[in-house]
């Protein structure tokens, strides 16, 4: 009885000590693959680390702030990666910020895709740049801050742009028509795992994908269809072993 009871006892406490080692060895690998997603792109060293399984920390410095917007991108394709923190410091020349506003004005104006340039104000403080005003759709308000993120001298954009409603309402009906047709269309691999509900015009997103990038990717492409006004987004990412 006492040697069944010691073996027992050496069994809890070896199954005990290796679930942190799994769970180290799991964040290892996620690092590994972080690291060599981010070198597909990147020369320079960006640090990574992982305090809790799936919450990558990203730190370093790059030369715009769209640099950094495009680390996050490449980070949140990693399978497993449930939340990033990105501490990427723009290390951008010092632009005085009349220049900056100017030449982000500049390129708004020249932009086919933004509807009136005009209704669209922005201001900037120390490399912090402000958008405000209103835009027709998601889309546009997309491009405003697209382009004005590679503009150097930029350091952080508050993106406070507000959407105008559609001037035809479409039915909640209608409009998950179109999120479910989309979600066929430009995520063939999640399709089945993606589930979308609409009512008054708030679309409710649930299902489990696997990477945080489609997570983050559905809600933008779903916010994008006129007539949507918010989006409550439920998706949970697969825990891959």
């Amino acid at each position: 009885m006492c040697t069944t009871k010691r073996f027992l006892t050496a069994i809890f406490a070896i199954l005990l000590a290796s679930q942190p080692l799994s769970a180290q060895q799991s964040s290892s690998k996620l690092k590994s693959k972080v690291q060599d997603e981010i070198a597909r792109y990147y020369e320079q060293s960006i640090g990574v680390s992982i305090a809790e399984p799936g919450i990558v920390t990203l730190k370093g410095s790059v030369k715009s702030y769209w640099d950094k917007l495009n680390l996050w991108a490449i980070v949140s394709k990693v399978p497993s990666v449930h939340q990033i923190k990105n501490d990427i410091v723009v290390d951008t020349q010092a632009v005085p910020d009349n220049i900056i506003t100017s030449e982000i004005r500049h390129y708004l104006d020249l932009n086919k895709a933004i509807e009136d340039p005009k209704k669209i104000e922005i201001t900037a403080d120390n490399g912090l740049v402000f958008l405000r005003g209103e835009v027709n759709s998601i889309r546009e308000s997309e491009i405003v801050e697209d382009i004005a993120a590679w503009h150097k001298g930029v350091k952080s954009i508050e993106n406070e742009l507000r959407v105008l409603p559609p001037k035809a309402a479409m039915s909640d009906a209608n409009l998950a028509t179109i999120l479910r047709d989309m979600i066929k269309r430009d995520f063939p691999l999640e399709k089945k795992s993606i589930q979308i509900e609409v009512m008054n015009g708030v679309a409710k997103i649930t299902g489990t994908v696997e990477r945080l990038w489609v997570v983050k990717q559905v809600e933008k492409e779903v916010r994008r269809i006129q007539g949507i006004t918010g989006v409550d987004n439920q998706l949970k990412i697969q825990v891959i072993s």
